[in-house]
């Protein structure tokens, strides 16, 4: 997990945090954490991240 978030910082894709509530990012306000949760900062970023996550096999849920 941390070579995906060292990949989207040093790429400049986006932001991503760490730990993350998402109570603020669903309908209806479940609580739940995450891991890391990745905002692209473009579409070419969300495709060039997602390419990098099924080389590696990472594990994703996309929501939205």
């Amino acid at each position: 997990m941390n070579s995906l978030k060292t990949y989207i910082e040093e790429n400049n894709l986006g932001k991503i945090l760490s730990e993350v509530s998402l109570k603020n990012y669903n309908t209806y306000k479940i609580d739940a954490t995450t891991k890391l949760l990745f905002i692209p900062s473009s579409i070419d970023n969300l495709i060039d991240s997602l390419k990098y996550i099924k080389e590696n096999e990472i594990r994703y849920l996309i929501l939205g």
